[in-house]
């Protein structure tokens, strides 16, 4: 009883202090100091270069804040760490009033880290005489106004963020910039007036209204994110020096219409014009490095002029844009076949980047990586002449009838893709082929298959029905792994020797939890079935009764209660 009491007692306590806690919070919200004269309303600190720095409020804010240039006629130089960055109460939330409006006067050269952060001023005046701005000075004040001092010399990361500055051009001169410095403001046009050879990510990550940018011919990378969501952007010119785009540069850059990837251009990164207006790209140097979806979904870019570069990672590059415009020199290792981009070696031919429209597969010996991803067709038919499907090649496609004969189906060829109906002819087909495809029933392995590869058909959860031909040999461990809807099998073989498979090659997970030993246990569906004729019957039940030993699967049943005689 007396325990009870002192939880209690102590409960009532706890609860006491946070209702004062509370109540304090309430007093101070939105109370300003009625002093008007700074040196008796801000705080000072003597620093050790005889000069003062200004740490905040000694009380009470003012609605109108002015940082004066001097201090007992002593020079005030600094603006410290968080000095009017508000204070919060005990749940978090802001009970400092909130600044109208900010004029620091001309002496005062430094601005430490969040001098200003969430102080919810409207307006900033700034005097030239500032050279260093630390990190998110100003950040997180909503819609504030802001001039650019001129002879900034240091902007920290995310200093400006979100800041209107009433300047239409801001010119930069041997500033360093961090990344973010810029980021979320109303700038239009940026003009760079000293040499840069590399610049800081994000330094203008999603300044909408940004129209223009002179960027220094020294320069000889675009950054990361540089101009992310800049969406007014219009117009950009790569000066001779560049070398790299990083990833993202220009992403969802909604009004930029036309880019040239100079001759010095080595690399564009992953995603850097993803997105955007793009309508025209024009390569003018030898080769070049494009990364994943460097232009993917460029929704208006029909006009590609490839003139004499030779470029790695082509397809995947330029992922589900149109592209109905392809133009190359005279002098291009590289050929239009049927309005698709071909290479020739050793007198075969590649397919490198193809439209939904494409119909001359008989004269092509390769399909390569991504070269139809995200096609769309109403029926497709590769013939036996292709020899290989590279992987990703129909990557996300659709497809409504697919035959395929192509010699080899390489991994991931249709990863994703939605496909209504299939015939497969392949001799081989690849780890993980059809991985993860939609839409898709009933599969027909006809003659000509002869081997499919581990996960070839993982995560069908639409397949319902496979019919096996009897050139198929082998079908490795898992190579129907996950097809939760998968109830019926037709093995057509009427004599030995038999297909080798086993239980393991249509298991799905008990659970998604790793055994001590990192292996994973697993089932049949009850209620699934591998139809055999009666001929090879008994042959059938002694050769598949039992999963073989593996590595990554845990399953002890036996397949001979899912085999059934027609």
């Amino acid at each position: 009883m007396l325990k009870i009491k002192k939880l209690l007692t102590i409960g009532l306590a706890v609860l006491l202090m946070l209702c004062m806690s509370i109540s304090l919070s309430a007093c101070k919200k939105n109370k300003y100091s009625t002093e008007t004269d700074p040196s008796k309303y801000l705080g000072f600190e003597l620093l050790e270069d005889g000069t003062y720095q200004v740490n905040g409020f000694v009380d009470l804010p003012v609605l109108h804040l002015v940082i004066p240039s001097t201090y007992n006629n002593i020079p005030v130089t600094k603006i410290g760490r968080r000095a009017f960055m508000p204070q919060r109460g005990i749940w978090g939330g802001i009970y400092t009033a909130p600044i109208e409006s900010v004029v620091i006067e001309e002496g005062i050269t430094t601005i430490e880290e969040n001098a200003f952060s969430e102080c919810r001023a409207n307006s900033f005046i700034l005097p030239d005489s500032l050279t260093y701005i630390a990190n998110e000075a100003f950040a997180e004040n909503g819609n504030y106004t802001i001039n650019y001092p001129k002879n900034l010399e240091y902007i920290g990361p995310r200093a400006f963020s979100g800041a209107n500055f009433t300047e239409d051009i801001i010119e930069i001169d041997g500033v360093e910039l961090n990344w973010g410095a810029f980021s979320g403001t109303n700038i239009k046009k940026v003009i760079f007036l000293s040499d840069y050879q590399e610049l800081r990510e994000e330094i203008f990550y999603n300044c909408i209204k940004l129209e223009e940018v002179v960027l220094p011919n020294s320069l000889e990378c675009i950054p990361q994110e540089m101009f992310y969501g800049c969406v007014a952007l219009q117009n950009i010119a790569f000066g001779e020096n560049i070398k790299e785009i990083g990833g993202k540069a220009f992403y969802s850059c909604e009004t930029l219409k036309e880019v040239i990837i100079g001759k010095n251009i080595q690399r564009v990164g992953a995603y850097a014009f993803s997105n955007s207006g793009l309508e025209k790209v024009s390569f003018g140097g030898e080769y070049i490095t494009l990364e994943t979806s460097a232009f993917n979904n460029c929704k208006n870019l029909n006009k590609l002029e490839l003139n004499d570069v030779r470029i790695n990672g082509l397809a995947q590059a330029f992922t589900n844009s149109p592209l109905n415009n392809i133009t190359l020199s005279a002098n291009s290792r590289y050929q239009l076949l049927d309005e698709a981009i071909c290479e020739e070696e050793n007198e075969e031919i590649t397919l490198l980047l193809g439209r939904s429209a494409f119909n001359s597969f008989d004269k092509i010996d390769y399909i390569g990586d991504y070269a139809f991803a995200y096609c769309i067709f109403d029926e497709l038919i590769i013939p036996d002449n292709v020899i290989k499907l590279k992987p990703n090649s129909f990557t996300h496609a659709k497809i409504e009838n697919l035959s395929v004969s192509a010699k080899e189906i390489g991994t991931e060829a249709f990863y994703y893709a939605t496909i209504k109906s299939a015939d497969v002819f392949s001799e081989f087909i690849g780890v993980s082929a059809f991985e993860d495809v939609k839409e898709l029933k009933i599969l027909n392995l006809k003659n000509g298959c002869r081997e499919i590869r581990t996960n070839a058909f993982c995560c069908l959860f639409d397949l319902e029905k496979v019919y096996i031909s009897e050139t198929v040999e082998k079908i490795e461990t898992a190579a129907f792994i996950q097809c939760h809807s998968l109830k019926d099998v037709y093995y057509l073989k009427k004599d030995t020797p038999i297909v080798d498979l086993h239980a393991g090659t249509f298991i799905i997970y008990i659970s998604n939890i790793v055994t001590e030993d990192h292996r994973i246990k697993a089932t049949i569906n009850d209620d699934f079935k591998i139809h055999v004729n009666s001929e090879i019957y008994d042959e059938c039940i002694n050769l598949w009764s039992d999963m073989q030993a593996d590595n990554k699967y845990i399953y002890h049943k036996s397949l001979k209660e899912h085999i059934v005689k027609e």
